[in-house]
């Protein structure tokens, strides 16, 4: 029996904290670690897409034809970011992206898809062509896993092929 002190017992409640959500690869995204050729559609928008979002991580973007640098940074849980608003007028060309914790750099190369990529079949091509094999690896992936229609929604937008 206690000494009249009352009891030293202490409850613990463990509460798991759910991890977020893994994004895969979509077909406009640039991943980050990888040297590629993208190519990019009239009417999409890029974005930077890293595999690992477990931690932040500070990237710098240099434009190969003037220098110019912009550095942004992904917070932890953070997948992917816009393309940043300054090269938005004229990404096409050349880029390279630093990581800036150990210099480790990739290379891409932007290029104009040259189709408006009225279906599947045509970005499948243009991908092809310009050697955009990261996409073409997206494409396919998507459409394995979701079905042509999903795919082409999420490529085209809801309602257009």
């Amino acid at each position: 029996m206690p000494d009249g002190g009352g009891s030293t017992e202490t409850t613990t409640y463990a509460y798991a904290v759910p991890a977020p959500a893994i994004r895969g690869r979509q077909f406009n995204d640039i991943d980050i670690a990888k040297s590629e050729n993208i190519c990019i559609l009239p009417q999409a928008s890029l974005q930077l897409w890293r595999a690992s979002a477990d931690s932040p991580e500070t990237v710098k973007i240099v434009r190969q034809s003037d220098s110019r640098e912009i550095e942004l940074t992904f917070d932890m849980y953070e997948q992917s970011k816009s393309w940043p608003e300054p090269f938005d007028a004229a990404p096409a060309g050349d880029y390279a992206i630093v990581n800036v914790a150990d210099d480790t750099a990739s290379l891409i190369s932007i290029i104009p898809a040259g189709t408006a990529a009225e279906d599947i079949g045509e970005l499948a091509v243009a991908y092809s062509r310009n050697e955009c094999t990261g996409q073409l690896a997206a494409l396919e992936t998507g459409l394995n896993a979701d079905g042509l229609e999903s795919t082409v929604a999420t490529v085209f937008g809801a309602g257009t092929r």
